[in-house]
């Protein structure tokens, strides 16, 4: 017999070994296919949030700069900022994909582009629908979302 030659021998053992290792594959497949956890959706969420609109601060980066703004600490002061409130509704659509929906609303003094302020509080209503998307589910404590 020539050296390097394949027997029939070692044939038999390579398709031996090929099928037992295919068996084993499949005998663990359905084992890993139904283990996987049902995915937790997010369950429907209800809340209420409070919101404050500064206005000041906006003015300040428009009229000089970002950094000027910071550097001089012209920031509005709580007190000097328009309160209001927003209701947000969150229901899970998915495993890691859920449908949020806010509504917010604030009375105010809105600023204008010729004047400041007009001297009117008038109802500032804002709505919102999107899709979160999660990296990870619900079980986790930290779930960063895009």
């Amino acid at each position: 017999m020539r050296s390097g030659a394949i027997t029939y021998r070692d044939n038999v053992y390579s398709h031996m070994s090929k099928t037992l290792a295919f068996l084993i594959s499949m005998a663990c497949f359905p084992s890993i296919a139904f283990c996987q956890k049902n995915k937790l959706k997010q369950l429907p969420t209800f809340g209420v949030h409070f919101v404050l609109n500064d206005f000041k601060t906006a003015a300040s980066i428009r009229s000089s700069s970002l950094s000027a703004t910071l550097r001089e600490g012209k920031f509005g002061r709580i007190g000097d900022m328009s309160p209001g409130i927003a209701l947000n509704y969150i229901q899970g659509l998915y495993g890691k994909i859920d449908l949020t929906s806010t509504l917010a609303g604030s009375f105010l003094d809105y600023p204008k582009h010729d004047t400041l302020y007009s001297g009117q509080k008038k109802l500032l209503l804002e709505g919102d629908v999107s899709i979160r998307a999660r990296l990870f589910d619900n079980t986790y404590w930290f779930s960063p979302y895009f």
